[in-house]
């Protein structure tokens, strides 16, 4: 409950000024965040990422909470199911906090909504986040979130992984499904202030770095690979070299 507090709190803090959420799931969030901390005090068995609060980028389909790509005509439009990422991170105990702020579409390399305003850089509110996932590398970099779903189809993950290269963001690639409106390749933001073993975890859910500004912390987690590699298989993924 503490840590779904603490994140909530910074995210309601931070967002006037960067701009990085177009939702907020508070009390969502907090009921998912007392279910998991009962289990933990009744002693039930825990998923590889329990109670790990997680944002999810606004072209991404999450079960009845808004997604709107960015867009007018789309600013209700509520599914009734998520996407496979989101689906396996609720699978493994992992709590949406909210969804962050894209361009339209997720059509352009910076990240400002007709709906939302304009992310801005966590470090520098004079600078650009990048695009077209600036919302979810800011979520990360500013502290708010340890884990982010992005997408990228042309440099939508990348890009802000440059512009907040600062603080040590790890960029993973997740099995990305097409289901919903825009085709789209899932990806993932994840802070580096977990060590390798979290890393380790994220890859038996199907993720995997490719990208980092911290190297040898890269190196660390894709040593463990073989080591997760049976519960990848295990899961229905395929573990790719």
């Amino acid at each position: 409950m503490e840590i779904t507090r603490a994140v909530l709190a910074r995210a309601e803090r931070l967002q006037p000024t960067l701009k990085c959420f177009i939702t907020l799931c508070g009390d969502e969030a907090l009921a998912q965040a007392r279910r998991a901390e009962q289990a933990v005090m009744a002693g039930e068995p825990l998923g590889l990422l329990h109670g790990v609060p997680f944002t999810v980028k606004d072209l991404v389909n999450t079960q009845g909470v808004r997604t709107t790509f960015g867009a007018v005509p789309h600013q209700d439009n509520v599914p009734d199911h998520d996407a496979v990422a989101v689906a396996r991170l609720r699978e493994h105990g992992a709590i949406l906090i909210g969804k962050t702020t894209m361009p339209e579409f997720g059509s352009k390399c910076l990240t400002d909504s007709p709906l939302f305003g304009r992310t801005r850089n966590a470090w520098s509110s004079e600078r650009t986040s990048g695009g077209s996932s600036g919302g979810a590398a800011v979520a990360v970099a500013s502290g708010i979130a340890p884990l982010a779903v992005a997408t990228d189809g042309g440099g939508s993950t990348r890009i802000p992984s440059v512009r907040v290269r600062d603080q040590l963001v790890w960029r993973l690639r997740a099995r990305g499904d097409t289901a919903g409106l825009v085709a789209k390749v899932e990806q993932m933001f994840l802070s580096a202030s977990g060590d390798a073993s979290a890393g380790a975890k994220l890859e038996a859910l199907g993720l995997e770095v490719v990208a980092t500004s911290g190297k040898e912390l890269a190196r660390r987690i894709l040593t463990e690979r073989n080591r997760w590699k049976p519960i990848v298989e295990a899961s229905g993924f395929v573990a790719e070299d």
